[in-house]
């Protein structure tokens, strides 16, 4: 790829880059502290200076908004961080492996990835609620071995206590915002991962033809051994971020655990793991169903 290609690249990315951060300031700005240099910029008003309430109705998914038709949640907590450190993390992820997406495919299947993503990991952070209620609602003995009591109150202790775990899960965690663009750059991840393992295929399948005619080119070797450290390393990254999150998700679902550990299993550690999870395989099946064919040798690095 020549100079005026990559600049052309680069600008590209660029200006989609620009376009996905602007959309992160009015909540940033908002939810910004007196401390903080992005304070400052509260004095535009409008957009800049939205109430919490209003940043936690309308910019934080959560079981809760869902339930009362807050659908718009599903995409716009995409666009609310908890602060500039957190939103660092993100776009510090983002710009490598967005940027590559970008090369490779375009602008529009990038803004796909991120938007679907988002949403998946979104409904797929429900889902994981929904089971752990259901699990939560199971922990404790059956009415009927209240004795006395459970035979006095037949029925209405089974409507009883199913309301009262009901409503204390609830309380606690369907109000437990989730903000941030992590599941929607999961999503991107996963696009470049299966890139790279293409990628990874297609040299070997060259070098293979290579070997074969006998043809030496060391420039090329030198170029695909560059290009093969960056993909195993990015795939190796991959694999360990992935643990970092399926690790706790499978041990949240274990069965046995006790009251409180299955009670707080749904957010014990503040981090949407299963939304990570959602959005990186939404990015594996857009891969597979939109961008499998969409390459060519010239694709590849």
């Amino acid at each position: 790829m020549d100079r005026r290609n990559i600049a052309k690249d680069l600008r590209e990315y660029s200006l989609t880059l620009t376009g996905l951060v602007g959309l992160q300031l009015p909540c940033l700005v908002s939810a910004a502290q007196p401390s903080s240099p992005l304070a400052q910029f509260q004095s535009y008003g409008l957009l800049f200076n939205m109430s919490s309430a209003t940043l936690k109705d309308h910019f934080s998914f959560s079981p809760e908004n869902l339930a009362q038709g807050r659908y718009h949640t599903l995409v716009t907590n995409l666009f609310n961080h908890q602060d500039e450190q957190h939103l660092f993390n993100n776009f510090a992820t983002l710009i490598p492996n967005g940027y590559h997406v970008h090369r490779r495919f375009g602008r529009k299947h990038l803004l796909a990835a991120f938007f679907g993503g988002g949403v998946a990991g979104n409904l797929t952070q429900f889902c994981f609620y929904m089971f752990q209620k259901i699990r939560w609602e199971t922990v404790l003995p059956s009415p009927n071995s209240w004795g006395l009591l459970g035979d006095f109150l037949g029925n209405k202790a089974d409507i009883l206590q199913k309301f009262a775990l009901d409503k204390a899960f609830t309380s606690i965690h369907g109000t437990t915002s989730c903000k941030g663009a992590s599941a929607a750059i999961c999503s991107i991840v996963a696009i470049e991962t299966c890139a790279n393992i293409v990628s990874l295929y297609d040299k070997y399948i060259e070098l293979r033809r290579r070997r074969r005619l006998g043809i030496a080119d060391r420039e090329w070797d030198n170029q695909m051994t560059q290009e093969m450290m960056y993909e195993v390393c990015h795939l190796g990254l991959v694999i360990t971020v992935l643990l970092s999150d399926l690790v706790p998700l499978l041990d949240s679902t274990t069965p046995g655990k006790g009251i409180i550990s299955t009670f707080v299993a749904y957010s014990a550690d503040g981090i949407g793991h299963a939304a990570h999870m959602g959005g990186f395989i939404f990015g594996v099946l857009y891969y597979l169903i939109a961008l499998s064919g969409n390459r060519t040798p010239g694709n590849n690095r």
